[in-house]
């Protein structure tokens, strides 16, 4: 319903801009739709996107800041930002999506800024780099006082302590909120906590609600494509794809990223082009390749060993 609205991504600016967002930092799908619809939505943010490290050389994209000072209440705030370039030097996706730009260390460009903590009251960290790496980041930047963070899907209900430094991280789908309460006298924390609000438990604002409502009612992408006999759990789903990817190439054997299936289940009944997308949102390329049983078997042992990415590596990611 946000990929393929008539102008692509941007529902989901336009309730960003009417919930009046402040700031906001890239994840590694915000390219997956190239860089001029990128520089698209970016025009249409009434809220700034920031990143301390990517550099832009030549892209419509804007070259992003990478801090900015914002004041609440009188209380100054510095934040920084940075996106995860951990596979083979920018986010996970697609290499032709980010021609013409570079990723540095997240850990380096926000080391680089720390000097923020003297002008501001709170110095804060909006990332796409996983929970994992957030505490990489705490233990090399002490002087962060928050990491609001992403990429992993963790859910933190109270947030992590490393040190002085608190991280947050809500989980996907916007099933929580985050709310970190701060409360600072002078130039002193005095207190600082974090939960999460469930949003089924929030009733909305009627007039919100219509507008996700009008978004949800686009008639080609409610229209069935067939149904399900059975209902499927997240690996039933996996396998659904993976044997589809099978018999469409005529491989002997199909392979897919587990954590790229984005549904828990698809219930049984009738299947819609809308659900096709939820499963896969991606526009993910399958590629046929010739591989004797010594290469597969490496593959999978080099995917388990990826010291680049020991948490997403470590786990039964291959289905």
């Amino acid at each position: 319903f946000v990929d393929l609205a008539p102008e692509p991504g941007k529902p989901v600016i336009e309730l960003m801009n009417r919930l009046g967002y402040r700031l906001a930092t890239f994840g590694n799908h915000e390219y997956d739709m190239g860089q001029e619809r990128l520089a698209q939505r970016l025009a249409d943010a009434e809220f700034d996107v920031i990143c301390a490290n990517m550099t832009v050389a030549e892209s419509p994209v804007p070259q992003p800041a990478p801090y900015k000072i914002i004041e609440v209440g009188g209380i100054r705030l510095a934040v920084t930002a940075a996106v995860t370039n951990f596979s083979n030097g920018y986010p996970d996706g697609k290499a032709e999506n980010f021609a013409g730009m570079a990723f540095g260390s997240p850990f380096a460009a926000v080391e680089s800024l720390r000097s923020l903590r003297d002008s501001a009251d709170l110095f804060i960290a909006l990332t796409h780099i996983g929970d994992d790496m957030d505490t990489i980041l705490a233990a090399r930047v002490p002087e962060l006082d928050l990491i609001i963070g992403g990429h992993t899907h963790t859910v933190l209900p109270e947030g992590l302590r490393y040190g002085s430094t608190l991280v947050t991280q809500t989980g996907k789908s916007l099933k929580n909120v985050g709310i970190t309460e701060i409360t600072v006298k002078g130039d002193k924390i005095l207190s600082m906590r974090n939960r999460l609000c469930a949003l089924d438990t929030v009733t909305p604002s009627p007039e919100y609600a219509a507008l996700v409502a009008a978004y949800n009612a686009d008639p080609q992408l409610n229209r069935s494509v067939g149904c399900c006999a059975d209902s499927l759990d997240k690996t039933g789903v996996a396998e659904f794809m993976t044997s589809v990817m099978r018999l469409r190439t005529g491989a002997d054997l199909a392979c897919y990223h587990y954590g790229g299936v984005r549904v828990e289940g698809l219930a049984a009944g009738g299947v819609s082009m809308a659900d096709i997308f939820a499963i896969e949102p991606f526009a993910s390329t399958v590629c046929l390749v010739d591989m004797t049983e010594e290469e597969l078997r490496q593959m999978i042992i080099n995917k388990f060993n990826n010291s680049a990415n020991p948490k997403e590596a470590h786990r039964p990611d291959i289905h």
